[in-house]
């Protein structure tokens, strides 16, 4: 983007074109870490250069707030310049150029760069999705705070294949195997590691192609999990719990022996709205129609500072009996702050109730919820004692500083 144009005395000097990263603008080229019993940090920056005829050279500005600089150098003329023995903070940094009368353009598009002695956080690393047929394409998605940079490994070979700023990439596995993928989240202080594994199948031998073998699906004696008379190895969805096989894969978050595809009870999916695994199991009767939506994707609010990280879940239970009571146990990516809430959706009055009264181990700190559904009682959409229970709810985070009020509040818009 063209600088404006500063003009003092008679000469004409145009304010210069930067970026980050090396494109077009002014560029954080690349990041020298040094430590003895404190942290200094060193960056190199550079910048377009100037075309006007009568440049003299650039002063570099940089401050601890932006656009405000508390300090600048004279670096002469050169479009490159090493700042040393920065501490622990975010710098603001801007280029302006200087001509032979001593003129001084505005100054440049502003870039930034922080500082920390904290290593990353445990990174957490999800695929979607985790199996299919060659060519699979896969998109992989990293969590980790304190985070400058990404380094992916797709093969295995523990060396870094990909590197990005951004924590989430895509990558196309072209030949039948089983890849152990890895990502290392880096900041000046140290690393944090994730591996995940992605199998491929060769299509000439996954008829259904969902990334599993027809030979682990019982080709040979024709195994028919959900018996609906197609056999697992030609069914997308084998225990027609909505949840095809290829996403469920071989994960067992309930961790009884058995592949989660293979159990009606169980469904484990790619949840789009947080970008991570989360898998729903039941003591009895099956899972049907699971999905999960963003409350402000159907127009609803709280009425407090609520954030659902992971959206809301929506799943209907049948095979059970009229008015039993169902535990449900939902196991999330993380751990449960203690300021959460669990929320059921009346999707007949577009409001949102507190419903963690109905929910047992919200506080114990780990990431499982155990959610008790009555048949027919609060929780059931349809309100009906009918053998079948939709439950449309989800966990809230609620600001600390927020005080509790009544326990709904309707912000409009339907579902369902």
């Amino acid at each position: 983007m063209p600088w404006s144009v500063t003009t003092k005395g008679s000469c004409l000097l145009k304010k210069i074109e930067i970026s980050i990263f090396g494109n077009v603008f002014l560029a954080l080229v690349f990041l020298f870490l040094s430590a003895s019993l404190t942290f200094a940090y060193n960056v190199t920056l550079s910048w377009s250069p100037n075309t006007d005829p009568d440049l003299a050279g650039y002063k570099v500005h940089y401050g601890t707030s932006s656009r405000n600089y508390t300090e600048t150098i004279d670096v002469g003329n050169t479009t490159t310049y090493q700042i040393t023995g920065l501490s622990e903070g975010t710098y603001y940094f801007a280029v302006t150029a200087y001509d032979t009368s001593g003129n001084e353009s505005d100054y440049s598009e502003e870039v930034s760069k922080s500082f920390s002695q904290s290593q990353p956080s445990d990174v957490t690393l999800n695929v979607n999705p985790s199996v299919g047929t060659a060519p699979l394409t896969v998109t992989l998605y990293a969590s980790a705070s304190n985070t400058a940079y990404y380094e992916w490994d797709f093969d295995g070979d523990d060396k870094p294949d990909l590197t990005t700023t951004t924590a989430s990439t895509t990558f196309n596995f072209e030949d039948p195997g089983i890849y152990s993928v890895t990502v290392i989240a880096h900041n000046d202080a140290g690393a944090s590691s994730a591996r995940v594994t992605v199998s491929v199948t060769d299509p000439q031998k996954d008829e259904d192609r969902d990334g599993i073998n027809d030979s682990d699906e019982g080709i040979i004696s024709r195994t028919d999990t959900d018996r609906d008379g197609i056999p697992d190895y030609e069914d997308e969805d084998s225990d027609n719990d909505g949840i095809e096989d290829a996403e469920e894969g071989n994960y067992d978050m309930n961790k009884d022996g058995v592949p989660d595809r293979l159990q009606d009870n169980v469904a484990t999916f790619f949840n789009d709205v947080g970008k991570n695994i989360v898998s729903i199991y039941t003591d009895k009767g099956s899972l049907q129609e699971i999905r999960t939506y963003s409350p402000e994707d159907i127009g609803i609010t709280t009425g407090e500072k609520v954030t659902f990280p992971y959206g809301l879940f929506d799943y209907v239970i049948t095979d059970i009996q009229p008015g039993d009571t169902v535990s449900v146990y939902i196991i999330l990516p993380d751990n449960i702050p203690s300021n959460s809430r669990w929320y059921y959706y009346d999707v007949n009055t577009g409001e949102l109730t507190d419903y963690s009264q109905n929910v047992e181990s919200l506080t114990d700190g780990d990431n499982i919820v155990l959610v008790k559904l009555t048949d027919g009682a609060m929780g059931d959409t349809n309100g009906q004692k009918d053998g079948i229970i939709d439950d449309p709810s989800g966990l809230g985070i609620v600001e600390k500083d927020t005080s509790s009020g009544s326990s709904s509040s309707g912000g409009g818009g339907g579902g369902g």
